[in-house]
């Protein structure tokens, strides 16, 4: 894989032990799609560390929000106790022969990767167009949970010996992903407008990003930036 060949795991990922680093590194080698974000990222000098930090120091570092996972400078920071959380791939107890369970790691480096990728500015604006210039961010986030989803179907595809997903293994995909809940709001409550392809993944196109962003605003925030 490319990522590794120009940067060494021990390079990124200097504060993680042994299981962490398999974790990220088996979530990055599953989809070839976000391994090759990663490269360039790497290439481009926008990615220099991938840090796993204790769940006892995030309360002293600077941070965007109350995340588990976020972005500082060049770097990914993930914390041990989301990496615990992440590894965690069947939300349900009822299982199907046909289903590929989701690589909720894969999710998050994508979800993260995208942010690295197209930094946010927020943009100069007057009291009156914060209504707008939250929509831009809401369609930004959106963006960055397609990639992410994307990565995931990746993964799943290349996990179904390179067979596009069936819908049954794309609904089960959906129930069990940790990130789930913007994907399928959308789905209930854009009056059809928001679409898969008939393989599972997710077109970044007006309707879908508009979908998803309309959602956003609605939930919880999410432990990832």
């Amino acid at each position: 894989m490319a990522f590794f060949a120009v940067n060494s795991q021990a390079e990124l990922l200097k504060s993680a032990t042994v299981e962490q680093k398999a974790q990220i590194a088996d979530a990055i080698k599953v989809s070839p799609m976000l391994a090759t974000q990663f490269d360039k990222l790497t290439k481009d000098g926008k990615l220099t560390e991938l840090l796993v930090v204790s769940s006892n120091d995030v309360a002293s570092m600077q941070r965007p929000g109350p995340f588990n996972g976020w972005n500082n400078g060049s770097r990914i920071i993930l914390t041990d106790a989301l990496l615990v959380e992440l590894a965690k791939n069947m939300q349900f107890d009822v299982r199907h022969e046909v289903d590929i369970y989701p690589n909720n790691t894969t999710f998050a480096l994508g979800h993260l990767a995208y942010h690295l990728a197209n930094k946010w500015e927020p943009p100069s604006v007057r009291p009156q167009d914060i209504g707008e210039a939250l929509r831009k961010r809401l369609e930004y986030e959106a963006m960055a949970l397609i990639q992410g989803w994307n990565d995931v179907v990746d993964a799943a595809t290349r996990a179904n010996g390179g067979r596009p997903l069936n819908g049954e293994q794309v609904g089960g995909l959906v129930l069990n992903l940790r990130y789930r809940a913007a994907i399928v709001q959308a789905l209930q409550k854009s009056g059809g407008k928001f679409q898969f392809s008939q393989s599972g993944f997710i077109e970044s196109n007006d309707a879908n990003v508009k979908a998803i962003a309309a959602v956003l605003g609605s939930l919880a925030l999410s432990d990832i930036e």
